[in-house]
């Protein structure tokens, strides 16, 4: 197989197997156009958090909008958004 085959199997594979999972997951949960791109939004907003040395709630709309919904403070929920620890 020569070097520019390999590359057009791999990006195929790519998009057969991001179609699989995309299939797999609204099997299992509500799919809404634009989703992906909220939950990253809120990921962004989270880490920015995170690196913030004197965060102000008031700059992050995303995550002051959860608070109650999926942490019961901005402190964990930017930890569950980014990944982060909860120290």
């Amino acid at each position: 197989m020569g070097a520019e085959a390999l590359v057009a199997a791999k990006a195929t594979a790519r998009a057969r197997l991001a179609a699989a999972i995309t299939a797999a997951r609204s099997a299992v949960i509500t799919v809404l156009p634009g989703q992906d791109m909220i939950y990253q939004a809120k990921e962004a907003e989270a880490r920015a958090w995170i690196a913030d040395p004197a965060p102000d709630l008031a700059n992050y709309p995303l995550l002051s909008a959860e608070i109650g919904l999926t942490a019961p403070d901005a402190h964990l929920n930017r930890t569950g958004f980014a990944g982060g620890s909860n120290s």
